[in-house]
């Protein structure tokens, strides 16, 4: 793997950088234009040629207008590929760029393109379940609706959420199996609303009797 980074793929993604700089206006263009069909198909092409595995994602920055993310989404063995990549990115104005998901509001709508399902996630709530030998926490996540949903779709749009809401980084770190439930299998289990999953985690983690914690890191 080090020697594919620091061989050819450093030629590569030097490129894609320098078509990234001439074509950025464009793509600003499409993503404003909501031309999110070309738009896609351009990025992907291009990442491909980096890494085919390779994820990505464009939208509002937190310090700039735009940001893309271009990351391992959990894969551990694309995550030094992600990083490097990210951190051969040129100084563009307007743009910031990640090598994972950062937190951001938690979304109200998570809709999936692939398949054009919609899931409103504003009665999610959660059951925690601490794995202290580990140092992970598993979720049940409530919803009567979600519940009844097929479980791919409805396990994504989670995922998905949880990568907003958390970013990819605390995901990864924190966040071990998830399921989805209605409300009368959990009845009497203690649920908290999704919203306050990072104030959970942070209690979890930082309390000052049995905190979560990893120890294999």
């Amino acid at each position: 793997m080090a020697k594919r980074i620091k061989g050819t793929r450093l030629h590569v993604i030097q490129e894609f950088w320098d078509w990234f700089a001439a074509n950025r206006k464009k793509l600003e263009l499409l993503y404003k234009d909501r031309s999110l069909e070309e738009l896609a198909l351009q990025l992907t092409r291009e990442i491909d040629k980096i890494e085919p595995q390779l994820a990505w994602e464009l939208g509002p920055g937190k310090r700039e207008a735009n940001l893309l993310t271009i990351s391992a989404e959990g894969n551990r063995d694309l995550r030094k590929i992600a990083d490097l990549v990210v951190q051969m990115a040129p100084p563009l104005k307007g743009w910031e760029f990640h090598s994972s998901k950062p937190p951001r509001p938690a979304p109200e709508v998570v809709r999936l393109p692939e398949s054009g399902e919609t899931f409103v996630t504003t009665h999610w709530e959660f059951v925690p379940l601490e794995r202290y030998r580990i140092g992970r926490l598993d979720l049940i996540i409530v919803d009567d609706s979600l519940a009844q949903a097929n479980r791919e779709p409805a396990i994504k749009a989670v995922s998905i959420y949880l990568d907003e809401m958390l970013g990819e980084d605390t995901v990864e770190k924190w966040i071990g199996k998830f399921e989805v439930s209605n409300r009368s299998t959990v009845a009497g289990k203690t649920k908290y609303k999704m919203t306050e999953l990072p104030d959970y985690l942070e209690w979890a983690t930082n309390r000052s009797k049995s905190p979560l914690t990893r120890t294999d890191i």
